[in-house]
């Protein structure tokens, strides 16, 4: 069964250097084996830094700085790389529409999965993503729509990671 969690706990990433250290987290090496991973509306030399910019212009550089999901898939559901990735290409070009976005899909545990980090801040618009039940809604279900495309068609989800 596939999963989506959310680590967007109260009061996570509002810490200046939360957009770098998860960037570098979900970008290492030792995860994205096939080098599977990418962006939207950002440089992939440097990421955070391209966020950062965004959240300046808009002068809100403060608050909560990146949101963060995981969708994981079950053994007998993807299990190529490559279609993870194509997943994950799909959901990051729905996000960013809007917001700038990273994504990685990590091969170095049981079940495949791929992270998905985007900017707080709009570089459409400067709008705050709050994460409201509405944004939150919007996200599951592109996601149940890209996976039925791959034939995954259970989606459960997860409030927090741990």
């Amino acid at each position: 069964m596939a999963v989506i969690k959310t680590d967007n706990g109260q009061g996570k990433y509002k810490n200046l250097d939360a957009k770098e250290k998860l960037c570098r987290y979900i970008l290492r090496k030792d995860a994205v084996i096939h080098g599977f991973y990418g962006g939207v509306m950002v440089d992939m030399l440097a990421p955070d830094e391209s966020m950062q910019a965004v959240s300046e212009q808009f002068g809100k550089a403060n608050g909560v700085q990146v949101r963060h999901f995981i969708i994981s898939f079950g053994a007998d559901e993807v299990r190529d790389p490559a279609v993870a990735n194509e997943i994950a290409l799909q959901v990051a070009a729905f996000v960013g529409r809007r917001y700038q976005v990273v994504y990685a899909v990590h091969e170095n545990t049981e079940n495949l999965h791929f992270h998905l980090v985007h900017n707080s801040i709009s570089y459409v618009d400067g709008q705050r993503y709050y994460g409201t039940r509405g944004e939150f809604r919007m996200l599951r279900d592109e996601v149940k729509r890209v996976l039925r495309r791959y034939g995954v068609r259970v989606l459960e989800y997860k409030s927090s990671v741990g």
